[in-house]
C-alpha cells in the first residue's frame, strides 16, 4: 500500500467524520431550540445512518488490510448517500433551522465522495 492510498483513505475517514457530526448536528438543532433531540419516527432514520457513519468512521483508523479500508470506504459512501437522499424522500422531516447546515453538508458530501472515489479507483488493483 502506497502513501498516497493511506493519506486519500485517512482523508476520506476524517471527511465522513465531519459529515457525520454535521448531520447530528443538523437534526438537534432542527427540532427547535430548547428542545434537546427529538427521537420520534422522522429523526430516528437519520439518527441512527449518522451514528452508524460517525461509529464506523472512528472504528476504522486501526484497519490495516487494504480489503477492510475498500469497504469501509464504500460503506462510508453508501451511508453518505443514503443520509443525502432522505429528506428527498420524506423521511426526515426538519426546519428552518436545518438550512445553516445545508452549504457545508453539501461540501462534505461532495469531499467524500471524491476522496472515496478516488481510493476506492487508485487502490483496485492492489490486494
Amino acid at each position: 500500500m502506497t502513501h498516497k492510498s493511506n493519506n486519500k483513505y485517512y482523508a476520506t475517514l476524517i471527511i465522513a467524520i465531519c459529515y457525520s457530526a454535521i448531520g447530528i448536528l443538523s437534526l438537534i438543532f432542527a427540532t427547535g431550540v430548547g428542545n434537546g433531540i427529538k427521537l420520534d419516527d422522522n429523526q430516528l432514520v437519520g439518527y441512527i445512518v449518522a451514528i452508524i457513519s460517525l461509529s464506523l468512521a472512528c472504528f476504522s483508523f486501526s484497519a490495516t488490510n487494504i480489503r477492510i479500508r475498500r469497504i469501509v470506504t464504500l460503506l462510508l459512501l453508501i451511508l453518505s448517500l443514503i443520509f443525502a437522499v432522505l429528506p428527498y424522500v420524506n423521511m426526515l422531516s426538519f426546519n428552518e433551522a436545518m438550512f445553516i447546515f445545508i452549504l457545508p453538508s453539501s461540501i462534505f458530501l461532495l469531499l467524500i465522495i471524491f476522496f472515496g472515489c478516488d481510493f476506492l479507483i487508485t487502490t483496485r488493483k492492489l490486494k
